[in-house]
């Protein structure tokens, strides 16, 4: 089976225009149908150690509902709305000074934070090598504070759009650099990939998608390296850089394969589109199987495919990618310098990128994120005019 779907990959991906989004929705894809490949290897049955299933027939219907979804929604944004660029663009112009004003600002919040957050672990990793969920919990323990240090990709971004609007920072290369570092001190490896790639996202589209190979290439790396340096002395549990990665990515679909093995009819009502820092609505009506520390006490994780199926089942994944897929199309159609746009196509590539992992559409800190961007943008802007193009 992952033969057949990286086939259709590589097919899809000379075909089509928009080979990102290619990339985006056929990764989690090829995990999951090379999960169900592996099912009796070493590789997977080590992954059951408190409980065992041997029956993936739920999982296997499943995966070939999301291929035929994930092939209908590539179609759907290559054919239907490639004419969507005929409508009136909106661009706008922003103040660079209040740009400026906001960038020092949210990027000594940022530092700020930082500190604080840094403080309360004596400014010290030592911590960290020891027990590092003690330290993630103890360095984060005011939210009040963590949301400041939460802050560093809108700096990022902000100091980006001004660097490529030839706009004069004073310490602009050492604050990002800066704002790039910080990101380690939290001891959470998604702090780190929130920080480098949503204003990678964001300079891509910035550039209109024009950045070269070489620099998604560097970040890839630069990233690889991060993790398996993290998993090796840090929150690691496998040997060699290969079973590294595929400690992170093989359990997420092996605890899905058992989700679904155990109740297939699931609901969670609209809680797919409730930040999760928020009560969900009717949770006493849902209807979910176990999840969590079921089969190794070291992985929990499901992906977002399970969300979708707990959404609307077979067609979840249709009826909740598919408005992602027109709004993203909608937003690289009508091109402009925006920043509240730029910032909203970063986030729908980043969170489309972990579907693997998890569902980040709901993840809090990027609707806060979100929100803050659309304060400069508002603050920022001076005027727009309509283009016909």
């Amino acid at each position: 089976m992952t033969v057949s779907v990286i086939f259709t990959f590589l097919i899809f991906l000379f075909l089509l225009k928009d080979r990102l989004l290619v990339a985006l929705l056929f990764f989690p894809l090829i995990i999951y149908f090379l999960t169900y490949d592996l099912r009796d290897t070493i590789e997977v049955k080590s992954l059951m150690v408190n409980k065992s299933f041997r029956d993936y027939t739920n999982y296997l219907i499943y995966g070939l509902i999301l291929y035929l979804t994930t092939i209908l929604l590539l179609l759907i944004d290559n054919q239907v709305f490639k004419n969507i660029s005929l409508i009136k663009r909106r661009y706008w112009t922003y103040s660079f000074n209040r740009l400026r004003i906001w960038f020092y600002l949210i990027s000594f919040l940022t530092f700020l934070g930082a500190i604080v957050n840094f403080s309360h672990v004596n400014f010290s990793f030592e911590l960290l090598l020891l027990n590092p969920r003690d330290y993630e919990f103890t360095f984060g323990a005011s939210t009040f504070i963590n949301y400041l240090y939460f802050l560093a990709p809108v700096a990022i971004c902000l100091g980006i759009y001004l660097k490529v609007n030839e706009q004069r920072l004073r310490f602009g290369w050492f604050i990002l650099l800066f704002l790039f570092l910080s990101s380690v001190l939290h001891g959470v490896k998604f702090t780190v990939f929130d920080t480098v790639l949503i204003p990678s996202f964001f300079y891509f589209y910035l550039k209109k998608r024009y950045v070269g190979k070489r620099l998604p290439i560097i970040i890839f790396f630069i990233l690889l390296l991060f993790y398996l340096l993290f998993s090796t002395f840090i929150r690691g549990v496998g040997e060699s850089p290969i079973s590294q990665i595929l400690s992170y990515i093989l359990p997420n679909f092996v605890n899905l394969a058992n989700s679904l093995n155990q109740k297939v009819f699931q609901w969670e009502g609209l809680s797919i589109l409730i930040p999760d820092k928020m009560p969900g609505l009717f949770n006493e009506f849902y209807l979910l199987s176990e999840e969590g520390f079921v089969l190794n006490d070291l992985y929990n994780m499901q992906t977002a495919y399970l969300n979708y199926y707990r959404f609307a089942w077979y067609l979840g994944p249709l009826l909740f990618l598919l408005p992602i897929v027109i709004i993203r199309r909608y937003l690289i159609n009508i091109w402009s310098f925006n920043l509240r746009n730029l910032f909203v196509l970063a986030l729908i590539d980043y969170c489309l990128l972990f579907i693997f992992f998890f569902h980040a559409f709901t993840k809090t800190k990027y609707w806060y994120l979100f929100f803050v961007i659309l304060i400069v943008h508002f603050s920022s802007r001076t005027n727009s005019k309509q283009v016909n193009e």
